[in-house]
């Protein structure tokens, strides 16, 4: 999620909704953000909210599998005995299918929930960078109009 408040400070966070973990950065300027950054901001956010929705849906998908595999495991040891061996087989067949699955969609979302933290992080650092030049801009105008 993305929030630009009054002040221009901008926050991102992002919630795996299967552990729960969250992850939020604050990025703030040291002067007021001009109108033109807000927007890119803006437009920032916009492009990223595709990719934010396709991840909720691969979260919500993966959870929707994962409470199936359990239902069915539940199923299994309960009523278990009152199917053949040959279907027995079968189902636990396509269970252990589905928690492979599973198990490959969870690591994919770490992955890029990894690269998404890395990308914040290395955002904010640019942030600072770009805070201290313009401080350093300023210093050295100040010292030239002295100059002068």
């Amino acid at each position: 999620a993305f929030d630009i408040d009054a002040s221009g400070i901008v926050s991102v966070s992002a919630k795996d909704l299967g552990t729960g973990k969250e992850q939020s950065i604050k990025i703030t300027a040291p002067k007021k953000l001009s109108k033109e950054e807000i927007e890119k901001m803006v437009r920032e956010a916009e492009q990223f909210a595709s990719d934010d929705a396709k991840r909720k849906e691969e979260v919500e998908a993966t959870n929707q599998a994962d409470a199936l595999a359990y239902s069915v495991e539940k199923s299994l040891k309960d009523y278990g005995d009152r199917v053949s061996q040959n279907e027995r087989a079968d189902i636990e067949s396509k269970l252990n299918d589905l928690k492979t699955e599973v198990t490959s969609l969870e690591k994919g979302i770490a992955a890029r929930e990894s690269e998404k933290a890395d990308l914040l992080k290395s955002i904010a650092e640019k942030d600072a960078q770009l805070a201290q030049c313009t401080k350093d801009k300023q210093a050295l105008q100040q010292r030239l109009q002295g100059v002068k």
